[in-house]
C-alpha cells in the first residue's frame, strides 16, 4: 500500500542567544532538500537554559531571512519562563506552562509584549508553538485578544483540525518513524541536539523529502472517530509512562 503520511518539521527555541553554529547545521540540511520549516522564535528569552551564548547582534535580520526562504516563523510563547505547574488543556506531559493556570490578564500582557517585539522587527507571526505544549482556554481567549495568531502548532490528531476558533497543527512526534498516513510534526530541539540527530534528518528528509509539506499546503477540517482514539490511544500511553517515571 501507498505510503500517504506528510510530514512537517518544526525547530523549537530560536532566540538572541541561540547555538547558531548548532542550528546551522539544520539549516544546511533544509536547504539542501528545500524544507520549509516551522521556527519557533522565543521572541525575549529568559530562560536560563538558552543563555549560555553571547547575543547575536543580527538575530532579527537572521529571522526576516528565514521568513524570505517562505520558512514559517512561529511565537514561541514570551520569555520562556514557567510560572505555573499546569499541564493544561492539552494534559501534556510536562506539568509546567508560561501560560496554563495564569491569570488571563497576564497571559495577554504577556502575548501583547510577544507581539510588540516580533512587529517592531518587522514580523507578524499567525502561528504560535506554546513552551512546553501548555496553553489553556484563557490563553486562545488572549491569543485573540492580542496577536494575529490563527494557528496553533500543537494537539493530538492525526489531520489539521478545526477547533476553538483556531486552526490546529498536530504535534506527536520527536523521532523520524516512517508513518502509513496522516500529518505528522517531527518537533527538535536544536540546542539539544547532537550528530546522531542530524545524520537521521539528513536521512529521513533524503527518504522523504517529497512527502514533507508546507503549512500553506495545509488544509483543515473537523475531528473524526479516528482523531479521538489516536489521542485516547496517546494519553494512554503517556499516562503509563508518566506512572513509571513516579510522575503520579
Amino acid at each position: 500500500m501507498k505510503n500517504k503520511a506528510k510530514y512537517l518539521i518544526r525547530l523549537d527555541d530560536a532566540c538572541e542567544t541561540f547555538s547558531i553554529e548548532k542550528w546551522q547545521k539544520y539549516f544546511d540540511l533544509f536547504d539542501k532538500y528545500n524544507v520549509k520549516p516551522i521556527i519557533a522564535v522565543i521572541p525575549d528569552n529568559k530562560s536560563q537554559e538558552f543563555l549560555n551564548h553571547p547575543q547575536i547582534p543580527d538575530f532579527w535580520k537572521l529571522v526576516k531571512e528565514w521568513e524570505k526562504k517562505g520558512w514559517c516563523i512561529a511565537m514561541h510563547g514570551h520569555e520562556h519562563l514557567y510560572l505555573s505547574k499546569n499541564s493544561g488543556m492539552l494534559n501534556t506531559m510536562p506539568k509546567v506552562s508560561e501560560f496554563a493556570g495564569i491569570p488571563y490578564d497576564r497571559q495577554i500582557e504577556k502575548l501583547r509584549k510577544a507581539k510588540e517585539i516580533f512587529n517592531k522587527n518587522g514580523l507578524n507571526p499567525t502561528v504560535f508553538v506554546a513552551p512546553s505544549h501548555t496553553l489553556d482556554h484563557n490563553t486562545l481567549k488572549a491569543l485573540k485578544e492580542a496577536t494575529d495568531i490563527t494557528t496553533i502548532s500543537d494537539g493530538f490528531a492525526l489531520k489539521p483540525y478545526l477547533a476553538y476558533g483556531f486552526k490546529w497543527i498536530p504535534m506527536q512526534s520527536w523521532s523520524f518513524r516512517s508513518r502509513p498516513f496522516g500529518l505528522w510534526t517531527i518537533c527538535l530541539h536544536p540546542e539539544v541536539g547532537d550528530i546522531n540527530e542530524i545524520n537521521s534528518l539528513d536521512c529521513f528528509l533524503a527518504n522523504n523529502k517529497d512527502r514533507v509539506t508546507t503549512i500553506d499546503a495545509l488544509s483543515y477540517g473537523n475531528l473524526r472517530i479516528k482523531d479521538y482514539l489516536f489521542r485516547y490511544l496517546l494519553s494512554a500511553k503517556r499516562l503509563i509512562i508518566k506512572r513509571i517515571k513516579g510522575h503520579y
